[in-house]
């Protein structure tokens, strides 16, 4: 039987790549530089030339190509064991990718804690933003308009909008129109 038991096709490099994998130490994250010599869309064979700080099942962040990646490690092996790579000597790794992480403020700091860090200042500030946005937009636009309407006065006069016109029609049409009492209505009571 094939010890080739990947679910997707492996691409070797011709030329070992170099990466980095970030693995957590107590309260640091620790940094090794390894080179990868083979891909697949499933993850990635690499070898490391000291003995590596982590150990198969272990979740690891890797940065590769651009790109950051949260990765459990398959297996560890001596140099000896593994795929001939013409360098018998270091460790050999396989890395499976469980999910590529994006450059968003939400998930900063992911692979070098091992987990997911959600913010949770920045996760209503996105929403609050865009809803001032709309309400000032919305309120420059209702100021404009009124502010260059045309009105009627009780004479039948045309006269045109002012920004205290249109600040007045805003307060009204939030608050409400006062009512004036005549001076007939006062004297009568």
């Amino acid at each position: 039987m094939s010890e080739n038991r990947r679910n997707n096709f492996r691409c070797p490099s011709t030329q070992f790549s170099e990466a980095t994998v970030l693995t957590r130490g107590g309260k640091k994250t620790i940094s090794s530089v390894v080179k990868i010599f083979d891909e697949s869309a499933g993850g990635f064979g690499g070898k490391i030339s000291t003995p590596p700080p982590f150990a198969a099942g272990d979740t690891v962040g890797l940065e590769y190509a651009d790109k950051e990646m949260l990765c459990q490690v398959s297996y560890v092996l001596d140099g000896n064991e593994g795929v001939n790579t013409g360098d018998p000597s270091g460790y050999q790794f396989g890395l499976q990718v469980i999910e590529e992480l994006e450059d968003s403020p939400e998930k900063k700091n992911v692979s070098r804690s091992g987990k997911v860090t959600y913010f949770a200042h920045s996760s209503a500030m996105g929403p609050l933003f865009a809803a001032l946005i709309i309400f000032v937009v919305a309120v420059a636009g209702f100021l404009y308009f009124e502010s260059t309407k045309e009105y009627t006065d009780e004479l039948g006069r045309k006269y045109k909008g002012s920004p205290k016109t249109a600040f007045d029609n805003l307060y009204h049409s939030v608050f409400g129109k006062k009512q004036k009492r005549s001076v007939q209505n006062t004297r009568q009571r």
